[in-house]
Protein backbone atom coordinates (compact mmCIF):
# COMPACT_ATOMS: atom_id res chain seq x y z
CA UNK A 1 0.00 0.00 0.00
CA UNK A 2 1.12 3.56 -0.59
CA UNK A 3 -0.25 6.95 0.29
CA UNK A 4 -1.43 9.15 -2.54
CA UNK A 5 -2.92 12.62 -2.81
CA UNK A 6 -6.58 11.72 -3.36
CA UNK A 7 -7.51 15.30 -4.28
CA UNK A 8 -4.85 15.37 -7.00
CA UNK A 9 -6.06 12.01 -8.35
CA UNK A 10 -9.63 13.33 -8.51
CA UNK A 11 -8.42 16.46 -10.37
CA UNK A 12 -6.60 14.25 -12.87
CA UNK A 13 -9.65 12.05 -13.43
CA UNK A 14 -11.89 15.12 -13.81
CA UNK A 15 -9.83 16.36 -16.76
CA UNK A 16 -10.81 13.18 -18.64
CA UNK A 17 -14.52 13.90 -18.25
CA UNK A 18 -16.14 15.34 -21.33
CA UNK A 19 -18.08 18.58 -21.53
CA UNK A 20 -20.50 18.42 -24.46
CA UNK A 21 -20.04 22.18 -25.00
CA UNK A 22 -23.74 22.92 -25.49
CA UNK A 23 -24.47 19.93 -27.69
CA UNK A 24 -26.25 16.80 -26.63
CA UNK A 25 -24.00 14.32 -24.89
CA UNK A 26 -23.38 11.07 -26.77
CA UNK A 27 -24.14 7.79 -25.03
CA UNK A 28 -20.42 7.02 -24.85
CA UNK A 29 -19.67 10.40 -23.25
CA UNK A 30 -22.49 9.94 -20.75
CA UNK A 31 -21.21 6.47 -19.80
CA UNK A 32 -17.61 7.72 -19.51
CA UNK A 33 -18.69 10.69 -17.38
CA UNK A 34 -20.78 8.44 -15.12
CA UNK A 35 -17.87 6.05 -14.67
CA UNK A 36 -15.48 8.94 -13.96
CA UNK A 37 -17.86 10.48 -11.45
CA UNK A 38 -18.38 7.10 -9.76
CA UNK A 39 -14.62 6.56 -9.48
CA UNK A 40 -14.20 10.02 -7.94
CA UNK A 41 -16.96 9.28 -5.42
CA UNK A 42 -15.30 5.97 -4.50
CA UNK A 43 -11.99 7.75 -3.94
CA UNK A 44 -13.70 10.33 -1.72
CA UNK A 45 -15.27 7.56 0.38
CA UNK A 46 -12.01 5.65 0.92
CA UNK A 47 -10.70 5.74 4.50
CA UNK A 48 -7.42 7.46 5.21
CA UNK A 49 -4.54 5.00 5.21
CA UNK A 50 -3.47 6.15 8.68
CA UNK A 51 -4.99 8.10 11.52
CA UNK A 52 -3.11 11.40 11.49
CA UNK A 53 -4.26 12.40 14.97
CA UNK A 54 -3.20 9.04 16.43
CA UNK A 55 0.24 9.34 14.81
CA UNK A 56 0.66 12.86 16.24
CA UNK A 57 -0.51 11.66 19.66
CA UNK A 58 2.02 8.79 19.64
CA UNK A 59 4.86 11.07 18.53
CA UNK A 60 3.95 13.58 21.24
CA UNK A 61 3.99 10.81 23.87
CA UNK A 62 7.43 9.67 22.73
CA UNK A 63 8.63 13.29 22.71
CA UNK A 64 7.36 13.77 26.26
CA UNK A 65 9.13 10.60 27.40
CA UNK A 66 12.38 11.76 25.79
CA UNK A 67 12.04 15.16 27.50
CA UNK A 68 11.50 13.46 30.88
CA UNK A 69 14.56 11.27 30.40
CA UNK A 70 16.61 14.27 29.29
CA UNK A 71 15.62 16.09 32.50
CA UNK A 72 16.51 13.04 34.62
CA UNK A 73 19.90 12.66 32.96
CA UNK A 74 20.54 16.39 33.29
CA UNK A 75 19.70 16.22 36.99
CA UNK A 76 22.33 13.50 37.63
CA UNK A 77 24.90 15.16 35.38
CA UNK A 78 24.87 12.58 32.57
CA UNK A 79 25.35 15.11 29.79
CA UNK A 80 25.85 12.57 26.99
CA UNK A 81 22.54 10.76 27.59
CA UNK A 82 20.79 14.07 28.28
CA UNK A 83 21.89 15.35 24.87
CA UNK A 84 20.77 12.12 23.17
CA UNK A 85 17.30 12.37 24.75
CA UNK A 86 17.10 16.08 23.96
CA UNK A 87 17.96 15.35 20.32
CA UNK A 88 15.28 12.62 20.28
CA UNK A 89 12.69 15.06 21.66
CA UNK A 90 13.58 17.63 18.99
CA UNK A 91 13.37 14.94 16.32
CA UNK A 92 9.88 13.95 17.50
CA UNK A 93 8.86 17.62 17.32
CA UNK A 94 10.11 17.78 13.73
CA UNK A 95 8.21 14.60 12.88
CA UNK A 96 5.03 16.06 14.41
CA UNK A 97 5.38 19.18 12.24
CA UNK A 98 5.86 17.03 9.11
CA UNK A 99 2.77 14.92 9.87
CA UNK A 100 0.70 18.02 10.64
CA UNK A 101 1.64 19.48 7.26
CA UNK A 102 0.83 16.19 5.57
CA UNK A 103 4.41 15.71 4.40
CA UNK A 104 3.98 18.38 1.74
CA UNK A 105 6.79 20.87 1.33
Amino acid sequence: MRLIDADELIRRIAKWLHDPCGREETLEERVANNIGASVCMEIEEMPTAFDKEKVIEDLADWRDDAEKWAAKYDKIGDVDNMEIQDMAARSYNNAIRIVEKGGIE
